[in-house]
């Protein structure tokens, strides 16, 4: 891990620490045995208010290191980073979530998603996704390729797509996009550092 990168995990916690509301909570299905109940129900829902704070400490950590500007606007936070070439970022939170996107206009990089009992999995893996998807965005490694009907959007783990492709088609389609030979609209940048 780069110093840059150190400095801003470093500072990610601390400013987490000073904005948290909410503490953890485990996995309640280790086991992955889900009452079929737990699907229509949300008991807490203060408790996903720990992603706006995720989404405030990020952009706290992210201005006090030095790699973005901060503005705070009716729909979320937008961040836009100093490196040329980075992309431009929008933390929008939702009371049962926090929405990032990327881009100038902003796609998702992370949608908001199902919270009800039984998709939950504990607060460690909800703040790792969050994490995940800032890290994708600042590391310039987000990749969107708008396909008409369909897109593919890159995550820090894989891909996800919309929409039907063709067998085998979306590895190139993303590797096309990364290298600029993209035929379709893409939204990818460059690492804020």
């Amino acid at each position: 891990m780069t110093d840059v990168r150190k400095e801003l995990a470093r500072d990610l916690e601390e400013q987490f620490a000073v904005v948290r509301t909410h503490a953890d909570w485990p996995d309640p299905w280790p086991d992955r045995q889900v009452p079929d109940e737990a699907y229509s129900r949300v008991t807490e829902p203060e408790r996903w208010l720990i992603g706006r704070d995720r989404g405030e400490a990020w952009a706290r950590a992210l201005v006090t290191v030095g790699l973005a500007a901060r503005s705070d606007e009716a729909e979320g936070i937008r961040l836009v980073p100093g490196a040329p070439g980075a992309l431009t970022m929008l933390l929008v939170p939702h009371p049962a979530a926090l929405e990032v996107r990327a881009g100038d206009p902003p796609v998702a990089a992370l949608e908001v998603d199902c919270y009800c009992d039984a998709c939950d999995s504990g607060s460690s893996d909800f703040l790792r996704e969050i994490d995940d998807a800032v890290w994708h965005v600042i590391e310039g490694g987000f990749v969107r390729i708008d396909l008409g009907g369909a897109a593919i959007t890159t995550h820090r783990d894989g891909w996800s797509s919309s929409g039907v492709l063709g067998h085998g088609e979306t590895e190139r389609l993303i590797a096309d996009a990364r290298v600029g030979r993209s035929r379709y609209p893409v939204v990818s940048g460059t690492a804020w550092w």
